[in-house]
């Protein structure tokens, strides 16, 4: 039931001064215990602009039980001026994953 995860996230600082060292990461298990507060691993510059970086965060969290649980991410303060959005700097950024620990299906190893 011990789930490892990597979460890479691509940074731009055109506009804005947001530098996630740190990201809030809800795992779906609960109100408390399924949120926990994750420091980046790495942050390299991509390209060769100086303004790009990917960030790279890696944790991992041990559930009680068999079930299915959605484990999410949810960025705040984008770059102003994101070209195919519209008000970027006040969307919020979602990406989840679907976890099912299930003793019938073996080990996980799901992208």
């Amino acid at each position: 039931r011990r789930i490892f995860f990597k979460m890479v996230l691509y940074q731009s600082n055109v506009n804005t001064q947001v530098d996630e060292d740190a990201v809030t990461i809800f795992f779906g298990d609960g109100e408390f215990s399924g949120v926990r507060t994750v420091k980046r691993f790495s942050k390299t510059p991509v390209g060769c602009d100086g303004i790009t970086f990917r960030n790279v965060y890696y944790f991992e969290h041990t559930y009680n039980a068999p079930g299915s649980y959605t484990v999410h991410y949810i960025g705040e303060n984008r770059s102003i001026g994101v070209r195919n959005m519209s008000a970027s700097e006040s969307q919020s950024f979602y990406i989840s994953t679907r976890i099912t620990i299930d003793p019938t299906l073996g080990i996980n190893r799901s992208p």
